[in-house]
């Protein structure tokens, strides 16, 4: 198999068939809504969305302990798992990305790790990083990336995890627990008489308690209103402005965890 190529291996693996997806979906910006009480720590839920973009931040993989797939450590040059501790049987890379996804009604970043971005991808890290070593050698380290653009556009359910980071910051960068395939290529179009939610203006990925956050209306019949230029520019920055807080934001939780698997 040539480097950058889709691997059998992880193709036959299946995207968490187990569970309907469908039973209890919500919306992103539902989800947004549920940043506004404690007692949704720990909650998981169910969104679908459309991959837009890779989060660029930290880098796409770490290493990681075999056996609880935590971060490790570093002690005298040698890699260490405080977590297994005397247990510690070695490390391996381990994909950590985050995604911005987006439906009809908000937009949000999801953090995705391991075996679950591998068969999304329908590579495993170890190819990943074969694939980088040579585009480095060849002077072409920008086509390491073009690995991610085989999801991109793509529609997923993902089942996320509210964190108490979540709520102390009202962050909307939630953690993944596990993709699903759609029923269909993308999110089923309302059907008639059905309420559904009509954007009056475009909403930002932030949260409602941010001040510049626009009303959402419930309407059966109502179309959204035709963007102007200023209105569409007015979105381009807020999008800007929203994916800056998003990278800041999944960078800082990434932190926040790093220190808590290293104590």
């Amino acid at each position: 198999m040539g480097l950058g190529e889709e691997t059998t291996e992880v193709e036959k693996v299946s995207l968490e068939p187990q569970e309907d997806p469908y039973e209890n979906k919500i919306t992103l910006f539902e989800a947004t809504e549920m940043l506004l009480d404690e007692g949704n720590i720990d909650k998981t839920f169910i969104c679908e969305g459309t991959v837009v973009k890779v989060m660029e931040g930290k880098g796409w993989y770490y290493f990681a302990c075999k056996t609880c797939h935590q971060k490790t450590g570093n002690e005298n040059g040698r890699p260490t798992c405080n977590n297994c501790a005397d247990d510690f049987e070695g490390e391996i890379p381990w994909y950590r990305v985050s995604l911005k996804i987006r439906d009809k009604t908000e937009s949000a970043v999801v953090t995705i790790i391991g075996r679950t971005l591998e068969r999304m991808l329908k590579m495993t890290v170890d190819e990943h990083i074969k694939l980088k070593e040579r585009c480095e050698k060849l002077g072409e380290p920008e086509k390491t990336m073009r690995v991610f653009d085989r999801i991109i556009n793509k529609t997923f359910l993902f089942k996320l995890l509210m964190t108490e980071y979540n709520i102390t910051n009202q962050s909307d960068n939630f953690k993944c627990i596990k993709v699903f395939p759609p029923k269909s290529s993308g999110t089923p179009i309302p059907k008639a008489g059905e309420k559904r939610r009509v954007l009056t203006k475009p909403t930002g990925p932030k949260t409602p308690l941010k001040k510049n956050k626009n009303n959402v209306v419930i309407s059966d019949d109502e179309e959204p209103a035709e963007e102007t230029d200023k209105v569409l520019e007015e979105k381009m920055i807020e999008d800007k402005n929203g994916e800056k807080q998003a990278e800041e934001d999944g960078e800082k939780q990434a932190e926040e965890e790093d220190e808590e698997q290293d104590n």
